[in-house]
C-alpha cells in the first residue's frame, strides 16, 4: 500500500508555491505520491471564468515532467458539465485504486470552508488530510469547533502540518503577466514559455 495525496486546484497557472509544497510534502516522506488534479469546473468557483481546462492541464505536465513520485489526472474534465465536487474524485480513485490509501491535500482556507464542501461528513471520514499554511490565514480550533463537534475540530486542525508558507498566488501571477511585468516570475520555465506560446493572460515579457 502506498499513500497517494490527491492535490485539486483550479492551478490557472500552476506555479512554483504549488510544486514547492508537494516537494517538501514527498522529501518529509508524508506521503509517497503527489496527484494533480486540475479542477474542471470548480463548485466553489461558479462565475469565475477559468483558462481552458487544455491549458491548464498543459501547464500542469510541463511543471511535473520529469518527476516520477508526481502525476496528473484528468479526471475531472470527464465530469463536464457537472461541477468538480472533491468526494466524487476521491471516491473515484478509492475504488479504482483500493490497495492504496488517499489523502487530500488543501490549504488552511479550504480547511476554514470545508463544512461547506459536498458531502463534507463522509470526505473527511473516508480520507485522511494534509492541510498547508496560507499566507494571511489563521485557522483556530475554536473557529473548527464552530462548524464541527469538538472531537472532529480537533482532528481537523490536528492536519495543519508546519509545511512552507508561498506568499505567491495564481491571480496576482495573472496580474502581472497582463500588466506586462518585466520580472522573473514565480513559475517553472517551461510554464513560462507556454504562457508565451499560447498568449495567455494578455501575454508577457519572459
Amino acid at each position: 500500500m502506498i499513500k497517494i495525496g490527491l492535490f485539486g486546484g483550479t492551478f490557472d497557472p500552476i506555479h512554483n508555491g504549488h510544486i514547492g509544497l508537494a516537494e517538501n510534502i514527498i522529501v518529509q516522506k508524508l506521503l509517497d505520491k503527489i496527484i494533480f488534479i486540475p479542477a474542471a469546473r470548480p463548485p466553489h468557483k461558479p462565475e469565475m471564468p477559468v483558462t481552458r481546462f487544455s491549458h491548464r492541464a498543459g501547464m500542469v505536465k510541463l511543471a511535473i515532467e520529469g518527476k516520477s513520485y508526481f502525476e496528473m489526472s484528468e479526471i475531472e474534465e470527464k465530469r463536464l458539465p457537472r461541477p468538480s465536487y472533491t468526494y466524487d474524485t476521491a471516491e473515484w480513485f478509492s475504488s479504482n485504486y483500493p490497495d492504496d490509501s488517499f489523502y487530500l491535500i488543501i490549504g488552511e482556507d479550504s480547511l476554514a470552508q470545508i463544512h461547506t464542501w459536498h458531502k463534507a461528513k463522509e470526505l473527511i471520514g473516508g480520507y485522511g488530510i494534509i492541510t498547508y499554511p496560507r499566507p494571511n490565514e489563521n485557522i483556530t480550533l475554536e473557529k473548527l469547533k464552530i462548524y464541527w463537534d469538538s472531537e472532529t475540530a480537533e482532528r481537523l486542525f490536528k492536519t495543519v502540518l508546519p509545511l512552507p508558507v508561498y506568499d505567491i498566488s495564481s491571480t496576482k501571477i495573472r496580474e502581472l503577466i497582463k500588466r506586462k511585468e518585466e520580472l522573473k516570475l514565480p513559475m517553472p520555465t517551461l510554464v513560462c514559455k507556454y504562457i508565451e506560446n499560447h498568449s495567455l493572460y494578455g501575454g508577457a515579457y519572459f
